[in-house]
């Protein structure tokens, strides 16, 4: 009889861990619009994220220094190229659904640097760099970045970088010899350091 009450409370036990699980298993990271601002040799462009949760009945107002640019609704694409920008300009994003007011967001990022003779834009991210590290045989190892990953972390819809950092004496782990330890940070979009893991000698 013991045994069957076992029996019985684990398979429950069981059951409530794979409920968990099931309902964990789609659980949906938040996501923001994305509003940005992209400058290039001739205005600027504005774009955001449309959303899976947004109705049919959704609709954006695109503002600049508070007067109304454009009004788009649900079936056009959600980007602006603005001929007359300036720098000094103000953007807004007003969402409505079913012309009531359910969101007002600004630009997260503004990508203010062109390179020369292009017309991509781009910003920097500040990266806290790996100290240089001496070996036993006199070398001395610094610090470059590698691969870079993107991914919402914090699940507070921005995204953040995954940087690994390989040192300059990195080999193929068949061939002898000393390596420095390979890093991995995780970056903000302003540059602030979440955390970095020390993954140690000969990783790849």
């Amino acid at each position: 009889m013991k045994r069957i009450i076992i029996c019985l409370v684990l398979l429950l036990l069981l059951f409530i861990m794979t409920s968990n699980i099931n309902n964990n298993k789609y659980k949906k990271n938040y996501s923001s619009r994305g509003f940005i601002i992209a400058k290039s040799n001739n205005g600027a462009l504005i774009s955001w994220r449309a959303l899976k949760k947004d109705n049919n009945k959704i609709s954006f107002k695109l503002f600049k220094n508070d007067k109304l640019l454009k009004e788009f609704n649900n079936k056009e694409p959600t980007d602006f190229f603005d001929k007359s920008y300036n720098e000094k300009d103000k953007y807004q994003l007003k969402i409505y659904s079913n012309n009531n007011l359910i969101e007002y967001i600004e630009p997260d990022i503004i990508f203010k640097n062109m390179r020369n003779g292009n017309n991509g834009a781009y910003f920097d991210i500040p990266l806290n760099i790996p100290k240089p590290v001496f070996m036993p045989n006199g070398e001395i190892a610094t610090y470059s970045p590698n691969d870079v990953v993107a991914y919402d972390v914090d699940n507070d819809g921005m995204y953040e970088f995954i940087v690994k950092w390989d040192p300059s004496n990195s080999k193929d782990n068949s061939i002898s010899g000393y390596t420095g330890n390979v890093y991995i940070d995780c970056y903000k979009l302003d540059g602030r350091k979440l955390w970095r893991i020390d993954m140690g000698k000969n990783i790849r």
